[in-house]
């Protein structure tokens, strides 16, 4: 990891690792979210994007973290015990239809540059999805990407 992204390296990380965080808590109060539910991390790596659900009192046993790195399954299996990881694309989840309550992206979709590919991996997060999906995209490299893209129920 680049000092550069390393919250206890950087300031610069350490405040939009802040605002994430914020920002997370904030749509999971609009959305009436609570300690009972489910969380699929989709592409969530290491489970880094997991610390604001086990924030909000969410047990390891409710959250899960799906990516196409195996190597990351060890890692989740270390760092948060209990927490389901399952290895696949994100084109083709490994999980059924309506599993969770929460299905969200950390950081994830702002790397995928064909459109094409990216509508896919909105759809498979849709259909294991049974209450809302929440994506969450920064860049730690690109700070100042002007670009941007929404995904929407179209």
């Amino acid at each position: 990891m680049l000092d550069r992204n390393d919250p206890l390296k950087s300031d610069y990380a350490a405040r939009n690792v802040a605002r994430n965080l914020r920002a997370t808590l904030r749509a999971l109060q609009r959305i009436g979210f609570d300690r009972t539910k489910s969380v699929l991390d989709v592409g969530g790596g290491g489970g880094g994007s997991l610390v604001p659900y086990m924030l909000a009192g969410l047990a390891a046993n409710s959250l899960a973290v799906a990516d196409k790195d195996a190597d990351s399954g060890q890692e989740i299996a270390t760092r948060f015990p209990g927490v389901q990881f399952f290895h696949g694309d994100a084109e083709k989840l490994p999980i059924a239809d309506r599993s969770y309550d929460l299905v969200t992206a950390s950081g994830m979709l702002y790397q995928i540059t064909d459109e094409a590919k990216a509508k896919r991996i909105a759809s498979e997060m849709r259909r294991v999805c049974r209450g809302y999906v929440l994506v969450n995209d920064w860049s730690f490299r690109l700070p100042r990407l002007q670009e941007g893209r929404s995904i929407t129920t179209r």
